[in-house]
């Protein structure tokens, strides 16, 4: 069955506010897995950004379409590599969020969606982390329990660490400008009254308390 219940999160440093901060106005963007098209919606309303998008889940795609898409198609990334209507389309940003952990062969789909990069254009990448210490302490005590949701969804084909993560996009011929955990509400924890001390502890031991990370990659 598929979820529909996904919604956009708008929640200050939480993995899709970071996203749309590294999305410039007016981009031309490919967003790789639309779901219920929350976050195409917030780009075209919000950013005036020209979207391109795909999802393979029937429910979803229906969901999306009438968010205002320029093209939107019912098919997986492997498909959209040699689909002709892409053969010549390039953007400025190819949007993946917390989609790869999905995919069979996540680093020969990012070796095929760069060539849709502009020369100056960017992937903008959210991954779950497995190393999360409630991911630790289940360990410990013996479980490894899939879920319907989070970081141990029982759709994900991947299970990735920031090391993990970043040795895969590299494998597949792309460049890190930035790796950064997207922890909300340790980063939001005290930072206008307690001199921002939830965003010094996340950043002291990122992998241990982050959920996502968000990883910024390009063609150079």
């Amino acid at each position: 069955m598929v979820q529909r219940n996904y919604r956009f999160d708008p929640g200050m440093y939480n993995s899709h506010w970071l996203m749309l901060q590294e999305i410039p106005e007016g981009s031309r963007v490919l967003e790789i897995g639309t779901a219920s098209g929350y976050m195409g919606e917030y780009l075209i309303e919000k950013k005036n950004c020209e979207i391109w998008g795909i999802e393979p889940a029937e429910e979803l795609y229906n969901d999306a379409k009438q968010y205002g898409y320029t093209k939107l198609f019912k098919i997986s990334a492997e498909n959209l590599l040699t689909l002709p209507e892409m053969a010549n389309e390039k953007f400025d940003v190819i949007l993946l969020g917390d989609v790869l952990e999905h995919m069979k062969n996540p680093d020969e789909v990012l070796a095929g969606l760069k060539n849709f990069l502009k020369p100056t254009g960017r992937c903008v990448i959210s991954l779950p982390n497995i190393a999360h210490y409630s991911i630790r302490w289940h360990l410990l005590i013996g479980r490894f329990d899939m879920q319907d949701g989070g970081i141990l969804d029982r759709t994900h084909l991947h299970f990735f660490t920031l090391k993990t993560m970043c040795e895969m996009v590299e494998k597949s011929g792309l460049k890190i400008k930035k790796a950064r955990p997207a922890g909300g509400a340790w980063e939001r924890f005290g930072i206008n009254k307690l001199f921002g001390i939830g965003r010094k502890v996340l950043f002291m031991w990122p992998t241990l308390l982050s959920q996502q990370f968000l990883i910024i990659a390009t063609l150079e």
